[in-house]
């Protein structure tokens, strides 16, 4: 399924259209003119954008990237000596419960950051009520139900995703799919208008001679341009090739009905040559006028959807931070997931060493217990890990609570 994009209006400062002497410019003239200035800025804009996101993503790539893998590697590591600790000390049934939220839920977290190995699914296969890949296929289909019903209650249209996957190739078709329904919609809304009604009967005919004039203007364009880039009548060589490549571009547009992209390159010749961009006719500024309007709304939504391209997701909660602030805020990032890392790393340790089930149980109802209300980071402003020492690992103070002034720290996705 193919889908044409046209190629914008070029936008330089250059594309102005000046007042002559004393003669001020007519109102069609001054919106050109600002619809000009406003794609270029919202070019910019989207330029600065990208950019700005695509530096923010490599500092926390740097950052904070390899921290939540290390972090999760610990989570898996903290699951799989649990794991063993079970079988090693035999636990009471009664205790079984506490053990499938820790593990399940350890692994749940690990594996928003890491792809599981086959012998880390068969660890949470062997604890969860729902093997691991059964249930990243519900997660996708739930997500594509959700994706679907938003896309029907928000702007109607209506697609089956689940022939969709997450390569690369099917998402671009799945972009492509979804511009093309959108059109036929907007295609529909135009033929299916109609009303008794004088205003309205009006507007109808108003978007009839709108098309009309654009079917004229494209083969007028393409007649104009034709007579112009006329080969036989060149004789320097580079100005030939010039217009014959040129030429190639108008013959496609003009077969696709692109007027957008008639207007660019008869825009692009009109200034090139002649540089009378004010001795365009009211009919000719309206139909440029048309065409940059339409350029803006596809400009400011592809600004608006920046954020929520894949590639940024890891940065989306930083996008409306100024630069200082970001850098802050990684730094805070930063100095959490560190500290995080360690209390992983001596709950790791307390749970190996544990020498019989009663220096293992309270360790593990502790994390049960705080996994039923809380998020896991949380369970570190109460935890006290002063009772580590390699010499003896048995602990009587682990619940007691220590008063903390340490913000909470913030996490990703929280099992539900």
């Amino acid at each position: 399924m193919e889908s044409k994009k046209s190629t914008p209006i070029e936008t330089s400062s250059s594309l102005q259209i000046s007042p002559k002497g004393q003669k001020k410019l007519t109102k069609q003239q001054v919106q050109f003119n600002n619809l000009i200035k406003k794609v270029a800025r919202l070019e910019t804009e989207i330029e600065k954008g990208i950019e700005k996101a695509n530096a923010n993503l490599i500092v926390y790539s740097k950052n904070i990237s390899p921290l939540e893998n290390e972090i999760a590697l610990n989570k898996i590591q903290l699951a799989t000596e649990i794991d063993a600790a079970f079988y090693k000390y035999k636990f009471p049934k009664k205790h079984n419960y506490d053990f499938e939220l820790v593990i399940t839920t350890l692994l749940d977290e690990a594996f928003e950051y890491t792809i599981p190995s086959k012998e880390q699914e068969a660890l949470y296969d062997r604890w969860a009520k729902t093997p691991y890949r059964e249930e990243l296929n519900n997660c996708i289909e739930d997500e594509k139900e959700m994706t679907a019903e938003f896309l029907k209650n928000m702007f109607g249209i209506d697609i089956d995703l689940s022939k969709y996957d997450d390569s690369p190739e099917s998402q671009a078709q799945l972009h492509l799919d979804l511009k093309e329904l959108r059109d036929n919609m907007n295609q529909e809304k135009k033929h299916s208008f109609s009303s008794n009604s004088k205003k309205q009967q009006e507007k109808e005919l108003a978007q009839k001679a709108d098309e009309e004039l654009k079917n004229r203007n494209i083969r007028s364009i393409y007649i104009i341009l034709a007579k112009i880039l006329y080969l036989d009548s060149e004789t320097d060589e580079e100005q030939k090739f010039e217009k014959q490549e040129l030429m190639k571009k108008v013959t496609v547009a003009y077969d696709q009905k692109d007027l957008p992209t008639l207007l660019k390159l008869e825009l692009e010749w009109v200034h090139k040559t002649t540089e009378h961009l004010d001795s365009l006719t009211d009919d000719k500024l309206k139909t440029y006028i048309s065409a940059l309007k339409e350029q803006v709304k596809e400009l400011e939504i592809e600004k608006a959807n920046i954020s929520y391209n894949p590639r940024f997701r890891p940065i989306i909660r930083f996008f409306d931070l100024e630069d200082n602030y970001f850098i802050k805020e990684i730094k805070r990032l930063k100095k959490d997931l560190k500290a995080q890392s360690e209390e992983f790393n001596m709950l790791v340790k307390s749970v190996r060493n544990a020498e019989n089930k009663n220096q293992t149980l309270p360790v593990i109802s502790q994390l049960a217990e705080f996994y039923e209300v809380n998020d896991l980071d949380s369970i570190f402003d109460d935890f006290d890990f002063d009772f580590y020492d390699p010499e003896n690992l048995f602990f009587d103070d682990i619940f007691e609570n220590k008063s903390s002034s340490n913000s909470k720290q913030n996490k990703g996705k929280k099992k539900k």
